[in-house]
């Protein structure tokens, strides 16, 4: 399974140092959209963590696709997100390392 990941250029970010990606099936299916934010800065609490800003759902028998985030502000976590990026779109997809991903910017 190959996923394809695309930065966004023109889309509002929680802070500067976040990123923001487009995620599709390698086939080019919609999955939905990533923030990452994996910088140290003292303004963000400690630790590691994922969000969601929109569900995955079905509405009127159109699927809408999630909206998340992976927040991280600790160094020896940043190294073990490197090595294993999970995403974690309720029902939708796991990745890690070992599957295969694309990141293409604008």
């Amino acid at each position: 399974m190959a996923l394809h990941l695309r930065r966004f250029a023109d889309i509002p970010l929680p802070h500067p140092d976040a990123k923001a990606f487009e995620v599709k099936e390698a086939d080019g299916r919609p999955l939905g959209v990533l923030y990452m934010d994996f910088f140290t800065r003292a303004s963000k609490s400690q630790g590691a963590w994922c969000g969601e800003y929109r569900d995955h759902k079905w509405l009127d028998g159109k699927e809408i696709n999630p909206v998340v985030t992976i927040v991280c502000n600790s160094i020896i976590l940043q190294l073990r997100l490197r090595r294993y990026l999970v995403l974690m779109m309720p029902g939708l997809f796991f990745m890690n390392s070992d599957m295969g991903f694309r990141v293409s910017s604008p």
